[in-house]
């Protein structure tokens, strides 16, 4: 793996082009059909996805809420909202919309779509529980509330030196705005009053180094990027990396992390009385995890 000059679009944190997004998309397909189970979308909704990328979400919705619904998707990159509405023109539902928005201050009038749906998202802000507000605010009461994102301290490579696979795992965690994003979600719709109805930890699990690079953070140029800020020595990630490929050359390379998924629901104006506050949360370990998966 060379080490090569950073591309000035790579240099935002986490930053994902639109190939890569959709190959990962592909791996992290069992993680996305769930969100679309626990959203359980039906004709004549309104939903909306928050850090929509290229739409690859938010366009397959049209499919379960037309004629009458519609779906909305919203990123702050204006390249990602340009390939979403490419995707939707030629999907020809007429069903997709796509615009440019902050997440923290979505354009929306209040108690507006019947379900909103997050993915990756927190990860990249330092506000995240305005981002919760946010979809909150717009939508209905007795809505539901999906984000998923990543807990990149789970992450753990087998690596035959232990402390330079740490110090690698924690510049990585600590590069992006809120690498331990994941493990917050459920503490912050808590505190935003949602009641939640399902927590869920996928684990992901690598077993090629050639699908690690290709859906984990290298994806994302984030070690080029930890080198070009002077938080990784280049020769500690080739180091790293020589390792890693002896590893894999001998068939035993190995990588996992946790990604959690944290469904809850909008309180209706007799929350405070139904059963619904006594019901305990469903806790759901998917400890099989599943093939090939990155974030």
């Amino acid at each position: 793996m060379k080490s090569e000059a950073v591309p000035a679009t790579a240099r935002l944190v986490g930053h994902v082009d639109n190939a890569t997004l959709t190959s990962i998309a592909q791996f992290a397909n069992a993680i996305k059909s769930r969100v679309t189970a626990l959203l359980d979308p039906y004709p004549g909704q309104k939903l909306l996805d928050v850090g929509c990328g290229p739409g690859l979400d938010t366009v397959p919705l049209t499919a379960s809420v037309g004629p009458h619904g519609f779906a909305v998707g919203i990123d702050l990159d204006p390249v990602m909202v340009a390939s979403a509405v490419e995707r939707a023109r030629a999907s020809d539902s007429g069903l997709a919309w796509h615009l440019v928005s902050d997440a923290a201050a979505l354009p929306f009038k209040s108690d507006v779509f019947d379900g909103c749906r997050c993915e990756r998202v927190l990860q990249h802000v330092s506000n995240g529980g305005r981002v919760i507000s946010e979809m909150l605010r717009v939508t209905k009461a007795g809505g539901t509330i999906i984000v998923v994102d990543t807990d990149w301290a789970s992450l753990s490579i087998d690596c035959e030196d232990s402390a330079l696979e740490r110090r690698i795992v924690t510049a990585v965690a600590e590069h992006f705005v809120n690498g331990y994003a994941g493990r917050q979600i459920a503490g912050l719709m808590k505190s935003h009053g949602l009641e939640i109805t399902s927590t869920e930890v996928w684990p992901l699990r690598w077993s090629t180094f050639e699908s690690f690079q290709r859906t984990s953070f290298p994806s994302a140029a984030v070690h080029q990027q930890l080198i070009w800020s002077g938080r990784l020595g280049r020769g500690d990630w080739e180091r790293f990396v020589r390792l890693l490929e002896r590893s894999e050359a001998k068939g035993l390379f190995f990588a996992t992390a946790s990604v959690m998924l944290v469904a809850g629901r909008k309180p209706t104006a007799d929350y405070k009385s139904s059963s619904l506050v006594s019901a305990r949360p469903r806790v759901v370990k998917r400890l099989r995890g599943h093939n090939e998966t990155g974030f």
